[in-house]
C-alpha cells in the first residue's frame, strides 16, 4: 500500500496536482505539499488504529463498501472541483473519528495553513 501511495504522489507531483490542490484551498504549492506530507502519515496511523480490532476493521469495510470505493484516487480532478464535498468529510470523519479537528490543527501547524484549509 505504501508503494501505491508513493506512486500516486509521484504522479501528482509530475502532473501539477500540488498547484491545483493548493489553489483549491488557497495554499501555495509548497504549503500544499507540506499539508499532504503531514496528512498522509496521520491518515495511515488512523487507518492502522481502526483495523487493530475486528470491530474496527468491519466498520471500516462497511463504510468503504457503502460509500467509498476508492474511485476518487483516480479521479482527483473531480475532487478539486468540489473540495468541500460532504462525502470527503464523511470518510475522514469515519477514519479519524474524534481526532478530526486535532488532526486538522496538526496539519495546519506543519504546513502554515489554517485548520479550515487542512480539514
Amino acid at each position: 500500500m505504501n508503494n501505491e501511495i508513493m506512486d500516486l504522489l509521484g504522479w501528482a507531483l509530475k502532473n501539477g496536482w500540488l498547484e491545483k490542490i493548493g489553489k483549491s484551498v488557497g495554499l501555495e504549492k509548497t504549503d500544499a505539499g507540506k499539508a499532504i506530507s503531514s496528512a498522509l502519515p496521520e491518515l495511515l496511523k488512523a487507518l492502522q488504529g481502526n483495523t487493530k480490532t475486528k470491530k474496527g476493521t468491519e466498520s471500516l469495510e462497511k463504510a468503504l463498501d457503502k460509500d467509498h470505493d476508492g474511485w476518487i484516487l483516480w479521479n482527483l480532478s473531480w475532487l478539486l472541483k468540489d473540495p468541500d464535498a460532504t462525502w470527503a468529510s464523511s470518510i475522514l470523519g469515519h477514519i479519524l473519528g474524534s481526532k478530526t479537528d486535532k488532526t486538522a490543527d496538526k496539519i495546519a501547524k506543519a504546513s502554515g495553513a489554517t485548520p479550515e484549509q487542512s480539514a
